[in-house]
C-alpha cells in the first residue's frame, strides 16, 4: 500500500469510532512509515474533531423526538411487494428521495462552521494526544526538535516550564489549527504508580499562537481542566498559548511548574 491508497482509506477514518476497525489497520501502519502521510493524517483527525464539536453544538428543536414518534405512528403499514408494472418507478422514486435527503444532509454539514474558540482548540489538541499520531521527528535533543519545528513553520520560540526540562524528550510534530501552525512536543516521565519502574507516562506540550486564539486564558498562571481522559494545564506567555497534558493526576502537572 502506498501513501495515496492509504489516504483514500483514511479520509473515511473517524478517530473516535474506527480506532479498532481492522479495515484501517494497514493504512494506519503506512502512516507510521510515511512522515508526510502522518502530517496529513494528524490534520485530518483534528478537522474531524472540529466538525464533531460543531455538530454537537447544534441545538435539537424542542419536541422533535415526540413529533417523529407521532408521525411514525400515523403512517400506514407499507406494502412489501408491488406488481412489476409499479415496482421500478417506485424504486426510482425512493432512491431519488434518499438522494435528496443525503444531499441535504451533506449541504447542511458543509455549512456548519467548526468553532474556533479556545474550548474547541483544547478539545481538538487533547484528542490528538489521546489518539493515534506519528512523531515527524524522533529525538532527545531539544535543539534538533526546535530546528525541525521551525522548518515545518511551527512555533519554536517556546519557553518550557522548569519541571518539563527534567523529563525525557521523545520528539514532536506540527499540526494545523485553521491555517495556524501548532507545535506538539512529546515527553515521558516515570509513572509514580508503577512500583517496578517499567512504565512511563506521556506528557504533551502544545504551543500555539495567541493570534489564533484570542479568547485563550490571558494569565501566565496555569488553569487546569480535564479533557479526553487527560488532565490539562493551559496558560499564556508572551504571544504563545500553551497546553500541557498528561493522563496522570493534576498534581503531576502542578509539580512541573
Amino acid at each position: 500500500m502506498n501513501a495515496e491508497q492509504a489516504k483514500a482509506i483514511l479520509q473515511h477514518y473517524r478517530p473516535a469510532i474506527d480506532a479498532g476497525d481492522p479495515y484501517f489497520s494497514e493504512a494506519l501502519e503506512q502512516v507510521q512509515r510515511d512522515p508526510a502521510l502522518a502530517e496529513w493524517f494528524t490534520a485530518h483527525c483534528a478537522s474531524d474533531e472540529a466538525v464533531r464539536c460543531a455538530l454537537r453544538q447544534i441545538p435539537v428543536p424542542a419536541g422533535l423526538y415526540e413529533e417523529i414518534l407521532q408521525a411514525q405512528a400515523q403512517r400506514r403499514p407499507g406494502r412489501w411487494w408491488m406488481p412489476p408494472a409499479w415496482g421500478a418507478p417506485a424504486a426510482v422514486a425512493a432512491l431519488l428521495v434518499l438522494a435528496i435527503l443525503g444531499y441535504g444532509l451533506y449541504a447542511h454539514r458543509s455549512r456548519v462552521r467548526p468553532p474556533r474558540d479556545f474550548a474547541a482548540y483544547l478539545q481538538t489538541m487533547t484528542r490528538i494526544a489521546a489518539g493515534p499520531y506519528t512523531l515527524t521527528v524522533v529525538t532527545t535533543d531539544p535543539d534538533v526538535l526546535r530546528h525541525h519545528l521551525a522548518a515545518a513553520h511551527g512555533p519554536a520560540d517556546y519557553a518550557l516550564p522548569p519541571g518539563l526540562r527534567t523529563l525525557s524528550l521523545e520528539g514532536g510534530l506540527v499540526v494545523e489549527w485553521f491555517g495556524h501552525k501548532v507545535s506538539m512536543l512529546c515527553f515521558t516521565q516515570d509513572d509514580p504508580h508503577d512500583k517496578d519502574g517499567n512504565e512511563d507516562r506521556d506528557v504533551w506540550l502544545f504551543v500555539g499562537s495567541r493570534d489564533a486564539l484570542p479568547d485563550a486564558p490571558a494569565s501566565a498562571v496555569p488553569q487546569f481542566a480535564p479533557a479526553h481522559g487527560l488532565v490539562v494545564a493551559s496558560w499564556t506567555h508572551g504571544d504563545r498559548v500553551y497546553l500541557l497534558a498528561t493522563p496522570g493526576a493534576q498534581a503531576e502537572l502542578e509539580r512541573l511548574f
